[in-house]
């Protein structure tokens, strides 16, 4: 049986909100989740547009609002992924791949951004690699992040996920109503990114096929 880098138990996510006065609610956005990845696998949670998905991501990566509450056991490579713990891992060990350009810095090259700033040699041909392996022109490294469509903002955000060896990453996506072309253009991504060694795990993901 293949190794279990991520395994998380009875997950609950709630919410605090205060109306009119002093009145309070409590608003149970993910309930009693189970979910495990192993090494080597694509996992997709699907779900309707706020059934909690991408909270399940921010959960893992310990970036929920304050407002919010969670309940339950998250477990990374058989060891408990506390607060203090997920910080040191993120953006090493586990990576969040989020939908929107906005997570781009506007005002920044996308070249510089995949890099994270650095400008040495080995780091250049790296980035150039991984742009090459998901169809990314070289040129685009000159680019900034309005100058870019919708399908070349989610590969270059993919790109900066992988420029460091990852074992876990989270993706998140809206609704997609891909044609079955674009769709397995998609897989073919993600089998890329599992065949280099990188678990690929596909979060707060909807897939919706058209033929």
């Amino acid at each position: 049986m293949k190794d279990t880098i991520l395994e998380v138990k009875d997950l609950s996510v709630t919410f605090t909100q205060y109306d009119r006065g002093f009145s309070r609610r409590t608003l149970h956005a993910v309930e009693k989740m189970d979910l495990s990845v192993r090494a080597g696998e694509i996992v997709a949670v699907v779900g309707s547009s706020g059934s909690g998905k991408s909270l399940l991501a921010h959960a893992i990566m310990g970036i929920l609002p304050y407002n919010s509450a969670m309940d339950g056991e998250i477990r990374f490579l058989g060891t408990p992924l506390t607060a203090e713990r997920v910080k040191k891992l993120r953006g090493h060990e586990i990576v969040f791949v989020p939908q929107s350009v906005s997570y781009l810095d506007p005002l920044m090259k996308i070249g510089d951004q995949i890099r994270n700033g650095k400008k040495d040699h080995s780091v250049k041909e790296k980035c150039l690699s991984v742009l090459k392996r998901y169809g990314l022109a070289p040129d685009i490294r000159e680019k900034y992040p309005f100058q870019l469509s919708g399908g070349m903002t989610r590969r270059v955000l993919i790109s900066t996920a992988v420029m460091e060896h990852r074992n876990s990453s989270l993706r998140t996506s809206r609704h997609l109503d891909f044609t079955w072309r674009r769709q397995r253009a998609l897989w073919g991504i993600s089998g890329r990114w599992r065949m280099t060694g990188q678990e690929f795990f596909s979060s707060p993901t909807i897939w919706s096929w058209r033929f």
